[in-house]
């Protein structure tokens, strides 16, 4: 019988090692961690769910096949309408994400100066694409609150990513 050996129990190993098992494959998987998820966690706060690391999917044609095969489209739970409004966990509090400039004016998650840095965007010259990672480019563009207020929780949340 084949074998694999597949490092890391996160989203993408998980997957990996289920496909790989449902081809005949005798799979072992490794996790450095007590825990498997990788960086997907959640937790209960005060009444409340924080969904920590990618909590979206992305309707793609090859998801919806993976998740029958796995025994995992039960699971399923379709976003809310309510999902529309997202929250951002702030000096100790939930604060509303802006969605249109008016909320953007009213907004806690950036001081005033950082409401009139974002005004400099237009006028901020180009950098070097190839050389800029995301966290070079949007503190360049738009500055440090809005990188770390606004931009880095969405990169962890939905992505993994680390700016």
């Amino acid at each position: 019988m084949t074998q694999a050996l597949v490092v890391g129990g996160g989203a993408a190993g998980l997957a990996a090692a289920l496909e790989l098992q449902r081809r005949g494959v005798e799979v072992r998987l490794i996790e450095a961690t007590p825990r498997v998820g990788g960086v997907v966690q959640t937790e209960h706060r005060e009444g409340y769910l924080f969904e920590r690391g990618p909590n979206t999917m992305q309707g793609k044609p090859t998801l919806r096949p993976f998740l029958e095969a796995n025994a995992l489209e039960p699971l399923l739970v379709p976003a809310s309408p309510a999902s529309r409004r997202r929250w951002l966990w702030h000096d100790g509090r939930l604060e509303a994400v802006p969605m249109d400039p008016l909320s953007f004016l009213r907004t806690r998650l950036l001081t005033g100066r950082g409401k009139l840095r974002l005004l400099r965007e237009p006028f901020v010259a180009r950098g070097d694409a190839s050389r800029e990672s995301v966290d070079e480019f949007v503190r360049r563009r738009l500055g440090d609150e809005a990188l770390e207020n606004l931009v880095a929780p969405f990169l962890t949340g939905v992505y993994a990513g680390d700016e």
